[in-house]
């Protein structure tokens, strides 16, 4: 199935990320570092996260979405 390596994460920096990766965390977090000027935190994950959960928790928290996958 789809959700077999999917890793759901929740990032902070001023905004939080919602979003999804089928790799290494690490790397994925290094990868958002570059893009930002301040530190990034790791706040949660939840490992197999079936696809759904994303667009769910996107939906969810809709009216706090700043841009793409950042909320406040």
């Amino acid at each position: 199935p789809d959700n077999l390596h999917r890793l759901l994460h929740l990032v902070r920096r001023r905004l939080l990320k919602i979003g999804t990766t089928s790799g290494p965390i690490k790397k994925r977090l290094k990868a958002l570092s570059t893009a930002h000027h301040s530190e990034l935190t790791l706040v949660a994950t939840i490992e197999n996260a079936p696809g759904e959960l994303e667009m769910e928790l996107h939906a969810r928290f809709a009216d706090l979405r700043v841009r793409g996958e950042w909320f406040r």
